[in-house]
């Protein structure tokens, strides 16, 4: 019985491992950049935003934000792109961290650049704050003009619930 048990549970871990793999070798074809952090793909035959997860771009900033938009639809013109899922906001978009290849995760490339801030709310990621602050130190992108507290962004949760059991 426990050899069994055994070869079942083998067997099981295997097919597991294998269903992730086949999940990250799954490329989805970028079609458009919809808003900064919000990108429409071919995404298994459907049409689908993906909302990049753990950021805010702000859009009081149109100066930066237009800029952030353009570097955006340069970067992924044509490409196709991995997604690491974390779940879908309360509009049925699918919150993602959009890797483009080779490993080149764009989440965190806007963060550096200064065309983000850390969503906080929904994201704790150490790296993610690191990228914010350097970016904030340089006085890149949206640092680049002094932010007052009466313009900091202050996100309503109730668009961008993560649902935990999705996946």
């Amino acid at each position: 019985m426990f050899k069994i048990s055994k070869a079942i549970f083998s067997i099981v871990t295997m097919n597991l491992l294998f269903q992730g793999c086949q999940r990250w070798e799954t490329k989805y074809s970028v079609l458009k950049v919809l808003e900064t952090e919000i990108i429409l793909v071919n995404y298994r035959g459907t049409l689908k935003e993906i909302r990049l997860w753990g950021i805010l771009c702000p859009e009081y900033f149109r100066a930066c934000n237009d800029s952030a938009k353009l570097f955006l639809q340069k970067l992924l013109k044509n490409q196709k792109i991995r997604l690491i899922e974390y779940g879908k906001d309360s509009r049925g978009r699918i919150m993602a961290e959009v890797i483009l290849e080779p490993y080149q995760n764009i989440n965190h490339l806007l963060l550096k650049k200064g065309y983000a801030k850390h969503f906080k709310l929904h994201n704790e990621d150490p790296l993610y704050t690191q990228y914010e602050r350097e970016a904030k130190s340089k006085k890149l992108g949206l640092w680049k003009e002094r932010v007052r507290e009466e313009n900091e962004i202050k996100p309503q949760s109730k668009n961008l619930k993560t649902n935990k059991n999705s996946f």
